[in-house]
């Protein structure tokens, strides 16, 4: 199976899931913006159960609670960019600027 690559928008510095006003997800063929709704959420998790793709995340924590709030175990692969950053580079932040700066050069 593919891959499908989730984002999310936020209203504060710390990216907190409670701030979040959507997610952007893209899969090899589409993408597309979720205003995240309690419905929007439910579709998203089941089609993501229902496909087990690779799940790419930038902080999967919310996305892992978004599961379980929608009732679906989330029993999905996933890679979370922060995590891995940690186990490379646990001095440093690892916040999305940061990683991006330290592999691409640019800030």
């Amino acid at each position: 199976k593919g891959a499908i690559a989730i984002s999310h928008v936020s209203d504060d510095e710390l990216n907190q899931h409670q701030c979040w006003r959507g997610m952007a997800v893209a899969t090899e063929e589409k993408a597309g913006y979720l205003s995240m709704s309690p419905e929007e959420a439910k579709t998203l998790i089941d089609i993501i159960h229902a496909e087990k793709p690779l799940v790419v995340c930038y902080q999967s924590k919310p996305v892992l609670q978004l599961a379980l709030s929608a009732g679906v175990n989330p029993d999905f692969r996933y890679f979370d960019l922060a995590q891995a950053h940690f186990i490379i580079n646990p001095e440093q932040r690892h916040d999305l600027d940061t990683i991006c700066e330290e592999f691409t050069g640019q800030k």
